[in-house]
């Protein structure tokens, strides 16, 4: 079967609600990251297994509301 085929997978809808724009993605063999707020990836260590570390941090500096 296709990677690509939408049969397959699953569908991830993020909306904005600051924006009020929003996005669909289905993804299949893959991953998605979702950060918000003060929180960022930082880092992202790839391994030659096909491991990924993804490094998550809070943006000490970012204002709260």
């Amino acid at each position: 079967m296709n990677e690509n085929d939408e049969t397959k997978g699953i569908r991830v809808t993020i909306e904005d609600l600051e924006e009020g724009t929003s996005e669909t993605k289905v993804i299949w063999n893959d991953y998605l990251l979702i950060a918000a707020g003060d929180r960022y990836l930082a880092n992202v260590n790839a391994h030659g297994n096909g491991t990924h570390v993804l490094t998550v941090k809070r943006d000490l500096g970012a204002v709260s509301s």
